[in-house]
């Protein structure tokens, strides 16, 4: 029995696996974030930022069908589990030519690499 209840402290002591990453800075999200948003506005393709260093992975439907960025204005980040949310006024044009204003957010992942997606599944 001692053997078994020294087993069991061991194991209860060393975790059933690795940690959790660090939770994401907010002033590289926010650097990110504003990397990824000049370069939509400067006319690159999301696939540019795959050259930067770190590499950014920005998943923006408006940016990938075509939508071309006019101004944007980032607003103060949010902290949101290990991701920080940031909150965007975007002012932005279809293909067609059509304005839009429209305030979005954004979740931003500071981790092993940087990941930006839209948090409109959160009902923003």
């Amino acid at each position: 029995m001692r053997i078994s209840m020294s087993l069991v402290c061991v194991l209860l002591g060393s975790g059933c696996g690795r940690s959790l990453p660090p939770a994401s800075e907010p002033d590289v999200a926010r650097k990110s974030l504003e990397t990824a948003l000049v370069a939509w506005k400067k006319g690159d393709t999301p696939e540019s930022l795959q050259q930067a260093q770190p590499p950014i992975h920005f998943n923006e439907p408006r940016w990938q069908t075509g939508c071309r960025l006019e101004s944007y204005k980032v607003l103060a980040p949010e902290p949101f589990g290990r991701e920080v949310k940031m909150r965007v006024m975007l002012s932005y044009k279809t293909s067609d030519g059509e304005a839009h204003e429209h305030e979005t957010a954004y979740t931003v992942d500071t981790g092993t690499r940087i990941v930006i997606g839209p948090a409109d599944f959160l009902g923003d």
